[in-house]
């Protein structure tokens, strides 16, 4: 049975899928695209996304690794896709003049709420002060990142590395060659699918030490 959230969620989708500017299709998807402006720059968001997926689920179905995405449990009648679509329609909303950067924070904050009432870890992000780290969170649950992944994102963006990295990070990524990712996994996370990948166990003294600075 859907909570009311789900139902505002659901809501603001269909209401926003009315005020696409333009759709296309994608395959067998009716993609909806919002225009929005914020000074001179133009913003497109799309819903649904023509190719959402969830990367780490991606990386564990097609290599055999565990505990590398965060398998949250969403609000029944929620699926996943409609929570990112409904992330950056909310920042839609509020790069069109439509919405108050303090009813977006809001509106994220009931997001997450519900989400740690259902996944006590994620109780633990910290999103900073401003609406991008809550936006970044609901994302990021939507994509199925796992907490570290998110909070080291959270810590690191816009950067490629952490602040006084020392070349550390780029170490444990040679632990991985040949093995692409599309996101920024938390060192702990690249130890762990490096460790999958030689299908034993690899020393701590093996690893470059990390020094969080």
């Amino acid at each position: 049975m859907k909570d009311d959230l789900v139902r505002e969620i659901h809501g603001v989708l269909d209401a926003y899928i009315e005020k696409a500017n333009y759709v296309y299709c994608h395959k067998d998807t009716v993609c909806h695209v919002l225009l929005s402006c914020e000074g001179s720059t133009e913003f497109r968001t799309t819903y649904p996304r023509p190719h959402f997926h969830q990367p780490p689920v991606d990386l564990e179905r097609e290599h055999g690794f565990r505990g590398i995405a965060g398998n949250y449990k969403l609000p029944e009648g929620l699926k996943a896709s409609e929570l990112q679509g409904y992330g950056e329609i909310l920042r839609h909303a509020a790069q069109a003049g439509e919405l108050s950067v303090e009813a977006m924070n809001e509106k994220f904050d009931e997001v997450l709420l519900s989400l740690a009432a259902r996944n006590p870890q994620l109780a633990k992000l910290d999103p900073g002060s401003d609406w991008l780290g809550r936006y970044n969170i609901v994302l990021g649950v939507a994509s199925d990142f796992n907490v570290k992944d998110i909070q080291f994102f959270l810590d690191t963006f816009p950067d490629i590395a952490p602040k006084g990295d020392q070349g550390q990070y780029t170490k444990l990524w040679e632990n991985i060659r040949g093995l692409p990712l599309v996101w920024m996994p938390a060192p702990d996370t690249l130890i762990s699918i490096a460790t999958q990948m030689q299908g034993k166990v690899i020393e701590q003294k093996q690893l470059p030490k990390w020094n969080a600075g």
